[in-house]
């Protein structure tokens, strides 16, 4: 848009004064927005940067605080940073007194030594209540005599009409209205800016654009935080105030307003006047408001918990209006606006909802809609329906899209502020309010603000942090006249403005249905959608609990049992991305995840009871008592082969149905959720194990503790895959991706080794870690019941070693016992650790995954806040507490210790299941939020539009174009129709294109260090226990001993497969000193970790 004929833009002898440059505008915005211009270089050259504040601070601490919030990811951005940090300086002063200024003033003065003139722009990130007293200081003290001046003005421009009038009033005598910008920094977002060229730059809207076609228009501003701290702030000026009167009000005038004759700031703002001159005061009987209270689930806070909003505050966190434009294009369309705080997701979006067909020949079919998306993913698109491809008449929604990080992914999308500082230089207003402007929009607005403030009975309405707001919402919505869509939806494509390699090219895919999953809280809903993997973890339970036993029992020596667990990371290095392939390809009926998990659940179900009855499905087909014996060793270890395959086949699933199903908003609790379940199910399975449950149940399910323990195993595990499958549904694949018709588990593989060769330095880092420390834990998960139950009968009850009916079912008893001690403490600390531990994203306003403590904790954590570890901190201290509890493992000599050791490993278990995943999660989202370092990218302004080596539409591969038509469930941000019942509908779940290949990256590194524990552990069995029989103990019997003893039918006598020799060192308890020894690398790598950036 071309500037003013009046205005001058500034382009040398500029100097830029930001007052309150210790603040968090300036950080956040201010500093980030200037480095943006100068490295783009669309600054002056000579231009110099001053800070003013109250704070007194020395040159480099004021340098820190500049660059705190500046992103830096290459060496050639640091190199200019540091270029930029040299064009600033800083005065701290007060804001009320002339000498302040006057020092400012002389500052200033020598900065221009040499000018030809002074020109000055002085940027107000200050404070409303100061901004009378700084107007009036800057134009006695600091005004140039010789040049131009500009003031920038933050909003809020007063509290209503009256407070707004005078503070205009204040600038009147010493500004002139050409000096004074005032940023409403909506106005310089990019879809903001683009509604006017969409509307009067298109004919085909130009015709439709009014009341005989558009039925109502709808306004959302939705972020899923809370006020975070700035209550009291917030409270002061509400929802209405601080985004409905001047954010929304401004979009709406782009919206509604008539073709100006120009382009020109004033014929714009003369246009956009009379819009808000044709519109009366908002009716309070068209309004609804609310305050948002605690989570369903509990872990984030009302409103009035925080600290700095009073207890009787009735101030509105959520307002839905509706207005109305009384001219000839708008009379009757309702304007729906909303807004609020503490919702589902972050969007900000125009919905444009047209009348119904006229025409009979259809019936009930959906509107059509013109959706303008704000952020995130700038796009635009338009729903409209055409006809499914088939030999019926039937018709689907489809969608004609223009997403901007796709179309234009050569393109810099310049930030707000970018834009709005580079217009202030050019003296251009047309993204800036004017004062009438300003004044007609409190018109609207403060009758209703007086009306709400007058009368106390008014309270607002309550409704869940991370819900959509009240719920009469949708009730409201309706009754003006917009209507909910149950057709397919708009999928809205990752952040990533750089192209995906494991995406571009591609072809979209196709779905239908929406997933959804029964209950009627988020507890219940996300305790539903995890309940498989409690079975799962039951499963592992008792596998880890009894196979190492049983497999010692039926004659297997330690050094080959070792190498049968090989099965574990073998499985899960195999069937993780070959079941991810076949899954995803998957266009059953039933989705594709549920399918597989009932299948896997049914096979393992099948080979656990052939491992409980080994000895007896070998004795109906062999007889000779040897090779009985060498069958029923085969069959056992291929039943164990065939338990793990499967397993990892379902847990795969279930995992994957979480991310399928769930938003992004909402993974980290679904993670959460996962890792509690996983705990239950280990908790339960150790306490049944703990039960001697021939006593307790008789023979009915089997005559030993081990087939009674998998015949449970093999219900739980279905009943809770079941339980999972009825309580989710899934969309359900109709085509999928085009390069998934060609490329197969192999492709897979392929791009999984690229990845793996050539990792971002930080996801290097976090594999290194979870590699060294999964050495350490592999010989704990499988070998530590048997060491617990082997230490007891060794060094405190041998005599029962050989009277012991059942001697495999008493070490899983004992070991059962320490591991149930283990997983409450694993359970404990998955609960009260992220209470005690800062998490990585801190220092982000948005970290959703913090949970918050239950009332009776809070006083007691919020005493330790300042000084609780980052998760960093924890994750080394975990390696740590493992590497010293595991030391000792040689020198335990008693049951209680052995137990002890075991327990207290529950501390860093429930960290390494944590950490890992919280710190791959931020750096995936970093590498899909970073900006493309291509060479041939630019900056789009309002007046400039370079494209060095921007793609024409005709190079631009017809695949990549339409890659983002696609049909999918109507969730996701596109309608807000999920309306929350008992089987509500989730918004729109995460693609998983990015995080999927580094996820699998980061299994390698999880699988692989199994392998190696795999070899250690043959080694060490080899050396110290090689198969012999131990002292004091008789060879394994021969045939003519079979029938008599208390043997097992196949194997070694009950208690000859224990080492049993006091002076022998335990070959398990040097294995799990080995892995304290890895753990001690894991805390190095873990240490470096924290030292990069």
């Amino acid at each position: 848009m071309p500037p003013l004929n009046s205005s001058v833009e500034l382009k040398d002898d500029t100097v830029i004064i930001v007052l309150g440059a210790s603040g968090d505008l300036a950080k956040k915005k201010t500093f980030p927005a200037l480095f943006g211009l100068y490295r783009n270089k669309f600054l002056p050259k000579d231009i110099k940067i001053v800070g003013y504040a109250r704070t007194k601070m020395d040159h480099a601490e004021y340098l820190r605080r500049v660059k705190s919030y500046i992103k830096v990811p290459t060496k050639e951005m640091e190199e200019q940073l540091e270029s930029f940090c040299n064009l600033c300086t800083y005065i701290s002063g007060q804001y009320d007194q002339d000498e302040s200024f006057v020092n400012l003033n002389n500052h200033l003065k020598e900065i221009e030594k040499g000018h030809k003139e002074q020109n000055r722009i002085f940027y107000m990130a200050l404070p409303p209540s100061v901004f009378i007293t700084v107007s009036e200081q800057l134009k006695r003290n600091c005004y140039p005599k010789d040049g131009i001046a500009r003031i920038i003005v933050e909003k809020p421009f007063g509290k209503d009409l009256g407070s707004s009038r005078e503070l205009q009033k204040a600038l009147e005598p010493n500004w002139k209205e050409e000096e004074i910008f005032r940023i409403d920094h909506y106005l310089g977002k990019e879809m903001v800016k683009n509604i006017l060229i969409l509307r009067f730059g298109n004919e085909f809207f130009g015709a439709t654009w009014n009341r005989h076609h558009i039925d109502n228009v709808q306004i959302t501003f939705k972020e899923p935080f809370g006020t975070e701290g700035r209550g009291g702030y917030f409270d002061e000026f509400g929802i209405i105030r601080d985004v409905m009167q001047n954010h929304l009000l401004q979009v709406l005038t782009l919206l509604a307003m008539e073709r100006p004759i120009s382009f020109s700031a004033e014929d714009i703002r003369d246009e956009k006047v009379r819009v808000l001159r044709g519109m009366d005061a908002i009716e309070p009987k068209n309004v609804i408001i609310g305050q948002y209270g605690r989570s369903l689930d509990g872990s984030k806070p009302a409103y009035k918990e925080d600290d700095t909003v009073p207890q009787d505050s009735r101030c509105a966190t959520f307002c839905a209006m509706v207005a109305y434009i009384k001219n000839e294009r708008w009379d009757g369309v309702p304007f729906i606006l909303k807004a609020g705080k503490a919702l589902n997701e972050q969007k900000t979006e125009v919905r444009i909802q047209f009348r119904d067909v006229t025409s009979g020949i259809f019936k009930d079919i959906p509107r059509n809609e013109l959706v303008i998306r704000v952020q995130p993913n700038e796009s635009v698109y338009i729903k409209m329906n055409s006809k499914l491809p088939g030999l019926s008449m039937q018709t689907v929604v489809t969608e004609l899209d223009l997403t901007y990080r796709r179309r234009f992914s050569d393109l810099k999308i310049p930030e707000a502020y970018e834009s709005l500082i580079l217009d202030a230089l050019k003296g251009d207003h047309s993204n800036f309010v004017r004062d009438d402007e300003l004044d007609a929009s409190w018109k609207i607005f403060s009758p209703l603000l007086h009306y709400l403030d007058d009368n106390k009975e008014i309270i607002p309405m309550e409704y869940p942090y991370g819900s959509r707001g009240p719920a009469v919402l949708d009730d409201f919505t309706s009754s003006f006249g917009y209507q909910f869509s149950d057709a397919a939806g708009y999928q809205w494509p990752l952040h990533s403005a750089a192209p995906n390699r494991l995406t571009t090219g591609m072809r979209a895919a196709s779905w239908t249905g929406s997933p959804s999953i029964k209950g009627r809280s988020e507890a219940t809903k996300m305790a539903l959608l995890a309940f498989s993997l409690t079975g799962v973890s039951f499963t592992w339970g008792v596998e880890m609990s009894y196979c190492t036993p049983y497999l010692l029992q039926l004659g297997l020596t330690k050094s080959r049992t070792s190498l049968v667990w090989i099965a574990g990371p073998l499985s899960g290095l195999i069937i993780h991305p070959l079941i991810g392939v076949i899954a995803d390809r998957s266009r059953s009926k039933w989705g594709r995840r549920r399918p597989f998990m009932l299948g896997g659940a049914v096979v393992v179900a099948l080979c656990l009871l052939l491992l409980g009855w080994t000895s007896e499905v070998v004795g109906l087909f062999v007889h000779d008592v040897e090779k009985k014996r060498s069958a029923t060793i085969a069959v056992a270890v291929l039943a164990i082969y065939g338990v793990d395959f499967a397993i990892n086949a379902a847990q795969a699933c279930c995992r994957s149905l979480i991310v399928d199903t769930l938003p992004i908003s909402q993974q980290q609790l679904g993670s959460a959720w996962a890792i509690r379940m996983q705990a239950i199910g280990s908790l339960i399975a150790y306490i049944v194990g703990s039960i001697d449950m021939v006593t307790t149940f008789g023979t009915r399910f089997g005559d030993t503790q081990f087939k009674q323990m998998t015949v449970v195993a093999a219900i739980f595990l279905i009943v809770s895959v079941v339980i999972t499958s009825y309580s989710v549904k899934e969309r359900v694949l109709i085509a999928a991706r085009g390069a998934d018709e060609t490329h197969g588990f192999f492709h897979v593989i392929s791009q999984l080794y690229k990845t793996t060769m050539d990792l971002p330095p930080r996801i290097q880092s976090i594999c290194w870690v979870q590699f060294w420390s999964w050495i350490g834990w592999f010989p704990f998960l499988f070998y530590s019941t048997t060491w617990v139950g082997e230490t007891y009968f060794r060094y405190e009850n041998p005599e029962s070693a050989a009277s012991s009916s059942d001697t495999l079912g008493d070490v899983g008893r004992l070991g059962s016992l320490s591991l149930v001690i283990f997983s409450g403490v694993t359970f404990l600390s998955s609960v009260l650790l992220p209470f005690g531990v800062r998490s990585p994203d801190s220092n982000s306003k948005r970290a959703n995954f913090t949970s918050r403590p239950p009332p009776r904790m809070a006083a007691l954590l919020r005493r330790f806040k300042r000084v609780r570890p980052s998760l960093q901190t924890a994750w080394f201290l975990s390696h740590l507490v493992f590497a010293g509890t595991m030391i000792f493992a040689p020198m335990a000599r008693s049951l209680k210790f052995a137990t002890f050791l075991v327990s207290v490993c529950g501390i860093p278990w429930a960290v390494s299941g944590w950490a890992p995943f919280a710190f791959m999660g931020i750096e995936i989202n970093k590498l899909a939020l970073e900006p493309p370092s291509r060479p041939t990218a630019t900056m789009i302004t309002s007046t400039t539009f370079r494209t060095h080596g921007y793609r024409p539409i005709d190079s631009v591969e017809p695949d990549m174009e339409m890659d983002v038509l696609r049909l999918n469930h109507r969730s996701g941000g596109d309608d807000d129709s999920d309306v929350e019942d008992s089987s509500s509908t989730i918004e729109s779940p995460s693609t998983g294109e990015l995080a999927g290949i580094y996820l699998g990256v980061l299994n390698v590194y999880t699988t692989l260090p199994q392998f190696v524990g795999t070899f250690i552990s043959w080694i060490v069995f080899s050396i110290l226990e090689p198969g012999v029989p131990p002292v004091g103990q008789k060879p394994p019997p021969t045939p003519d001993e079979q029938g008599g003893g208390e043997t097992s039918s196949s194997g070694a006598r009950d208690g000859e497969w224990m080492n049993l020799d006091t002076d022998a060192p335990n070959a398990i308890a040097v294995c799990l000193f080995i892995g304290a020894l890895s753990a001690l690398v894991a805390a190095e790598a873990t240490r470096r970790f924290r030292a990069l950036r």
